[in-house]
C-alpha cells in the first residue's frame, strides 16, 4: 500500500515491473517490484506531469523536463522549458 501525504499528490503509474509514485509535491519514489530495488527522486520545483514507459521515466516541472533511463537512474537528461506549458507526455518505443 502506498502512503501519500495528500490525495492531490498521490499519483502512481506502472509499466512492466516498474512503479513510480508521486509521494509529495517535489518527490517521486520508483520501485522495481521484482527485485524490490527503490530509487528516490527529489526536484527543485513541483512535479506537474510524469510518465513511465519503455524503460524511461519522464518528469515535467514548471521549468524543466527530466528524462531518466532505466540504464542510469542517477544521470537524467535535463531539458530547460522556456515558455508554455506541457499538457501531455506520450512515450513510444522509438
Amino acid at each position: 500500500m502506498t502512503k501519500c501525504f495528500l490525495f492531490l499528490f498521490c499519483r502512481r503509474i506502472e509499466w512492466g515491473n516498474l512503479e513510480a509514485t508521486l509521494t509529495g509535491r517535489k518527490t517521486i519514489e520508483l520501485k522495481d517490484v521484482i527485485n524490490d530495488a527503490q530509487e528516490h527522486f527529489e526536484f527543485p520545483d513541483r512535479v506537474l506531469h510524469l510518465a513511465l514507459a519503455y524503460n524511461h521515466l519522464v518528469v515535467v516541472t514548471p521549468s524543466q523536463c527530466h528524462v531518466y533511463s532505466s540504464q542510469h537512474w542517477n544521470t537524467p537528461t535535463i531539458l530547460e522549458l522556456r515558455e508554455g506549458s506541457v499538457c501531455m507526455i506520450l512515450l513510444a518505443a522509438k
